[in-house]
């Protein structure tokens, strides 16, 4: 079974919960259409069996964490910001 976290359009503010990270069985997390802000938590590295990551039309800052270029099974990743103020590198593992 798939496990997915849907959150778009919740009108969710704050940063990302790094609690997230408990998740590890999460596959699909969907939290775009928010007004989600600050860095991305580099604890999101802790899910393991990511696929799918989308997060755009929010108001993070910061770069994106190499954590999250460690994630083997990360298919599809979507941080487009509503400003320019997400700086985004890919690290090759």
């Amino acid at each position: 079974m798939h496990e997915c976290r849907r959150f778009e359009i919740n009108d969710l503010g704050g940063t990302i919960p790094s609690e997230m990270s408990g998740l590890t069985a999460l596959m699909h997390l969907y939290l775009n259409d928010n007004s989600l802000n600050g860095p991305i938590s580099s604890e999101l590295g802790g899910l393991i069996a990511l696929v799918n990551l989308e997060m755009p039309n929010n108001l993070l800052t910061g770069t994106l964490p190499s954590e999250l270029g460690r994630l083997g099974p990360l298919e599809d990743l979507c941080a487009q910001a509503r400003r320019e103020t997400l700086t985004i590198y890919w690290y090759d593992t």
